[in-house]
């Protein structure tokens, strides 16, 4: 994997990590493409 895909899943957890209560589905959904990729870490 890539190191800009790496940053990628790191800004996502960190945006999870602080996000309201609630929000976390609509964070995911916003990056569906990452979650959804066949590559692996």
């Amino acid at each position: 994997m890539d190191e800009q895909r790496v940053q990628a899943y790191l800004s996502l957890i960190q945006k999870l990590l602080n996000c309201d209560s609630g929000e976390e589905a609509a964070r995911l959904s916003k990056h569906r493409e990452l979650l959804l990729s066949k590559q692996r870490l």
